[in-house]
């Protein structure tokens, strides 16, 4: 498949509320895996969640897991 030129936002160019939304769905999403228990899910999901923060500009997504 043959991808044709075509502009992009990058994270700069969001609205402030855009990028709070994205983060909110990205906090969510890793919250949820974290409740899971199940590290191979948590790791694909701060994977996915890096990769897409990236591919708007942003510096990345690391997860650290605590227990309290």
């Amino acid at each position: 498949m043959k991808i044709e030129k075509f502009k992009s936002l990058g994270l700069n160019q969001m609205h402030p509320m855009q990028i709070d939304a994205l983060m909110d769905v990205i906090n969510l999403s890793i919250q949820l895996a974290s409740m899971l228990d199940d590290d191979n899910i948590l790791e694909e999901v701060e994977d996915k969640a890096n990769d897409l923060v990236q591919l708007l500009g942003g510096g990345g997504v690391k997860v650290e897991v605590s227990t309290f």
